[in-house]
Formats: C-alpha cells, structure tokens, sequence
C-alpha cells in the first residue's frame, strides 16, 4: 500500500485509545466519500438536503475524554494574547507573518477547524490500520495538487495520544514546524508600535 498511497505512521501505546481513532476515522471517511467534492460550497448549500459536515454531525462523540481535553488546548484569539497577536500580525510585514514560525500559534488546532481542513482537503481517506502491535498507520490518496497538506491528520491521530514517526509527504515538503510564539516579547513590540522580524529572536 505504501507504494500506492500517501500515509502517516505512528506509534500508539493504547489499544483502545487507537480503535477510537479507527472508528472516527472510518466515519470522517464515509462522510467524506458521500459529500459532493466536486462542487463549491455555495453550490452545495444551494441543495435543499445539504449537510454540512462539520456541524450536522455528532463528531465530539467519537472523542475519548483525553482526546476532548486535547481540543481544549487551543489559542484564544479573543484573549488578551491573542489581541496581541492580530495587533503584532498588523505591524509586521506580511512575507515575515504568512512564513515565521514566530506567527505559528502555541497549542492544539480547534477541533472544528481540523474537521473543516479534512473535509475541504482534496484527498480520499483510505484506510487506518494496526500494522503492528504497537504501530498504526493512516493511508490517503490526494487527487490534486495543491491538495491542502496532511497536517490536518496529523493532527487527528495526535489527538488520542499518539506519535507520529513517518509522514510520506514530506519527502516533498518541510515537516511541521514549531512554534516560536513569544507573548512577551509580542507584547513590547506593540507597546512600541514595531513589527517582528527574526533578528529579534537573537538580542
């Protein structure tokens, strides 16, 4: 199969926690498989018996308690440090914001926007498997390029407590990088009404 496909391995340590994942994973890919990919979203909404996979669908249920606690893991944008940040984002020039690991935000993706990438992702989910006893591995097929980039099952599989070892698709791009979100030094910057650049990572 890996001769075939694109694929995620990764190391899981609970079996349960894993056949979790297996059986979210199989409905994101029914749902997937059954909504009209090859239409817009405006024409979709248009259709009278239109489901929006995100939101008509009981997702949070498939989630284990430790996996619910992952989602809540998030950056606020309406805190006070995320004030800060669109503030900082204003001043810095936009080549530095759209490509700086100083921009990639701390914590966990939002659950629901990590729905939204998987289904607006232009790839076919495949399947999920135990190909070991303690190593898992999550098959895909993307049919275009761009096709949105895998961090979105990534991010899946993370959540119920696993690790990744090997993403194919970064044979062809960077792996995911870190963040170097840095709340104090954002907070001065503002204060002086300068944007970031990452030279200032090195004072």
């Amino acid at each position: 199969m890996k001769d075939t496909y694109s694929y995620i391995e990764f190391e899981f340590n609970n079996l349960v926690r894993f056949e979790h994942l297996q059986k979210m994973f199989m409905r994101l890919k029914e749902v997937k498989d059954n909504s009209a990919q090859d239409i817009c979203l405006e024409q979709k909404q248009e259709k009278l018996n239109y489901q929006d996979p995100v939101d008509d669908y009981q997702w949070k249920d498939y989630l284990d308690p430790e996996a619910l606690a992952w989602f809540t893991n998030t950056f606020d944008f309406n805190s006070e440090e995320g004030i800060i940040y669109w503030k900082l984002w204003e001043l810095t020039q936009p080549e530095i914001r759209l490509k700086h690991p100083f921009f990639k935000t701390p914590g966990n993706w939002h659950f629901e926007s990590m729905l939204d990438a998987i289904f607006n992702g232009y790839y076919s989910l495949i399947v999920l498997v135990k190909e070991k006893d303690n190593q898992g591995c999550l098959y895909y097929q993307p049919l275009a390029y761009p096709f949105g980039a895998s961090e979105s099952l990534a991010e899946l599989i993370k959540s119920f407590g696993n690790k990744i070892t090997y993403n194919s698709r970064h044979k062809y791009s960077n792996p995911v990088i870190e963040s170097e979100w840095d709340y104090e030094l954002a907070k001065k910057l503002v204060t002086q009404g300068i944007g970031f650049t990452p030279e200032l990572l090195h004072n």
